[in-house]
């Protein structure tokens, strides 16, 4: 169930993540479970990438634990602030 979860998840978060990609490549995140290998040589779209693999991670977490965030927006921002 989470593998479909989280395939799901890629075009709904990608649309947002695009939507504030210039405040996520400012903050160049930098989170602990993001995978280098996705920065495909640190140009803006590996950066954009890595995160969005990242997003996709911690949100499926969140919702197979039955935590649902009140905006995608706000999770994203809330994520990129906390580093977490």
């Amino acid at each position: 169930m989470d593998a479909i979860i989280h395939e799901y998840l890629h075009p709904v978060l990608r649309s947002v993540i695009q939507k504030h990609a210039q405040t996520v490549l400012a903050c160049n995140p930098a989170c602990s479970g993001i995978d280098s290998s996705y920065y495909a040589g640190g140009g803006a779209q590996g950066i954009l990438s890595a995160f969005e693999e990242y997003m996709v991670r911690q949100l499926t977490d969140d919702l197979l634990e039955s935590r649902f965030p009140e905006s995608l927006d706000e999770y994203i921002l809330r994520i990129l602030r906390d580093g977490a």
